[in-house]
């Protein structure tokens, strides 16, 4: 099996992730497979074994990725990074949805946290345009017009065919900072500089 390590860092989501798809697929030999790793989630090995046995098993899985929370600013409401941008059915998917299922879960977008795919979807959807900014004619469930990385990728993959799965039994982490704000923040005092 083919296997190399493509790492980049940078404030841009879009110009980071497009940067680590051209390291890693610009070889001779591309790889089959592309696992992604975000470094505010730690993967594990049974939970690599698990995504990789479920793409094994079903070559209609393009995709499966293990399911993580985020903090959602705008609402302040905690989500699953995974769900549906349909019209009539749109939304991230619940942890009791997660929970209780006994199956891959068939959506339309998962996070990129801990997510395994073929190189089939790149190839399909195009190396130049995996990571393009992508603007919806309108709103999507979240109320933007502009897609998210994760929602953009997989928009333009389900567009070319390709099935994306959150796997239930792989759970992963999302190791965030947590602001502590100073003391005089909501008080109508400003801090100035006394004498001793």
């Amino acid at each position: 099996m083919n296997t190399r390590l493509a790492w980049t860092q940078g404030n841009n989501i879009y110009l980071t992730r497009e940067n680590i798809l051209k390291m890693a697929m610009t070889e001779e030999t591309p790889p089959d497979f592309l696992l992604w790793l975000d470094s505010d989630n730690p993967p594990s090995i049974p939970g690599f074994e698990l995504l990789l046995g479920a793409i094994d098993a079903s070559p209609e899985v393009s995709v499966v990725g293990g399911w993580y929370r985020f903090f959602n600013p705008h609402t302040k409401e905690v989500h699953v990074a995974a769900g549906y941008n349909g019209r009539i059915h749109s939304h991230n998917l619940t942890e009791e949805e997660v929970l209780k299922a006994d199956h891959l879960i068939e959506v339309d977008f998962i996070g990129f946290g801990f997510c395994l795919m073929r190189r089939q979807v790149i190839d399909d959807i195009g190396l130049e345009r995996c990571f393009e900014p992508l603007v919806f004619p309108e709103p999507n469930h979240n109320g933007h017009s502009w897609a998210t990385d994760d929602d953009g990728f997989f928009h333009r993959a389900k567009a070319v065919g390709h099935r994306v799965f959150v796997h239930p039994a792989v759970h992963v982490p999302h190791e965030k900072f947590l602001n502590i704000p100073g003391t005089f923040e909501g008080s109508q005092e400003i801090p100035i500089l006394k004498e001793i």
